[in-house]
């Protein structure tokens, strides 16, 4: 169902909003708008909600720090849905938050010197830095399938800092250092120190796999047990409080007058990185790769220059960044147009509609240009 709000409801909503110079931000619920007020085609906005319908998706439009249009094709909208890898770009965003409160002084930092217990196995852990595990460029490959039944079936194949692998070992690595840095359960740290702030919550994040962690917890650099959360995926989000983490993003990290995330932070992980994939990791990928639905998004991701369009978490195709997962999960965020849509859906395939396919849309529904942007490729949900 695609909820289209009426003006005078802005009018009537003032309560939920801050007002900031000339940024508005949510205090509580998002403030109700129009595609038409907000200079976007409504035709080419039900086109979107098609799409969103196909894929069973939850998701939600905000524009000018308004909702312009809010999806329930998954079931109840304030239901969380488990979503995949955009918890990675948590993750990354919470090493953000760590490197401003002190805790690792940089990117650039080695993680023996913060979380020795957590790369002690690593024959480079000399040299493996928080970079290289955001970037993915740790020198993990993933042998068996991305995060499922044999995960742990991994090599450490290549020097830190040489090429970029898919690999879900690097995120939960990352996970369990910055659950040691903080002292403190990841899920405890998402909520305090940034949803609490921006209006939003989540209440659910599973634990790391238990292969890995067994009891589910971890003794921390001041010895307290703790909860580790599982670093590449599992968390659990309404479309609403996602919409407010890449509101978040399209800030700057700021929210109202408070810099939650480091300004430059942001600019890093919407930065892209030079180094391309692996062409195993597509070419012939191990597992389920074969077929994953990002799969796509990788191949055509390389620019003709080689550069892999892809930040501290975040990826690039087009104008605007997005966290992505498996079933086509994104949360999309067009800064120039002070625009974020999310979709949520579950992951079984068969799911159509990647990023790519909305970008073209959101363009024609904000200048009437019906030209495709360059951006190759569609997803065949067919290949399975």
């Amino acid at each position: 169902m695609l909820i289209f709000a009426a003006l005078f409801l802005i009018m009537s909503d003032n309560s939920n909003i801050e007002i900031t110079g000339d940024t508005i931000f949510p205090s509580g619920i998002w403030a109700t708008s129009t595609p038409q007020v907000q200079g976007m085609d409504s035709a080419i906005i039900q086109q979107i909600g098609n799409m969103m319908q196909a894929d069973g998706a939850n998701g939600i439009l905000i524009r000018n720090g308004y909702q312009i249009a809010q999806w329930n094709y998954h079931g109840n909208f304030q239901t969380p849905i488990i979503s995949a890898s955009i918890t990675k770009s948590i993750i990354s965003m919470l090493l953000g938050i760590a490197i401003k409160d002190g805790k690792i002084a940089s990117l650039d930092s080695l993680v023996k010197d913060y979380a020795p217990s957590v790369v002690a196995d690593l024959p480079y852990r000399s040299q493996l830095t928080f970079r290289h595990l955001v970037t993915r460029t740790a020198g993990l490959y993933q042998r068996g399938t991305s995060c499922g039944p044999d995960y742990g079936d991994w090599t450490y194949d290549r020097a830190p800092g040489t090429e970029i692998h898919y690999s879900c070992e690097e995120w939960t690595r990352l996970g369990r250092a910055l659950t040691y840095v903080f002292n403190e359960d990841l899920l405890s740290v998402l909520n305090s120190r940034v949803l609490s702030r921006i209006g939003a919550t989540v209440a659910q994040w599973d634990l790391d796999y238990p292969e890995i962690v067994p009891t589910g917890r971890m003794t921390t650099a001041n010895g307290n047990s703790v909860y580790v959360r599982n670093g590449a995926a599992n968390s659990y989000w309404t479309p609403d409080n996602l919409a407010k983490v890449g509101y978040l993003y399209l800030n700057n990290g700021k929210w109202g007058t408070e810099q939650i995330i480091p300004e430059n932070y942001v600019t890093a992980s919407w930065t892209p990185i030079s180094f391309n994939i692996n062409p195993n990791d597509w070419a012939n990928p191990p597992g389920d790769m074969v077929t994953a639905e990002w799969l796509p998004i990788y191949a055509r991701s390389l620019s003709t220059q080689g550069i892999f369009h892809y930040g501290l978490g975040w990826y690039n195709n087009g104008p605007g960044w997005y966290a992505f997962g498996h079933g086509l999960q994104f949360v999309y965020v067009w800064p120039e147009e002070n625009l974020v849509l999310v979709k949520l859906n579950d992951w079984p395939c068969c799911h159509k509609y990647d990023p790519s396919f909305f970008i073209p849309l959101l363009r024609q529904s904000l200048t009437g240009d019906a030209n495709p942007l360059s951006i190759a490729g569609t997803w065949n949900c067919n290949s399975d």
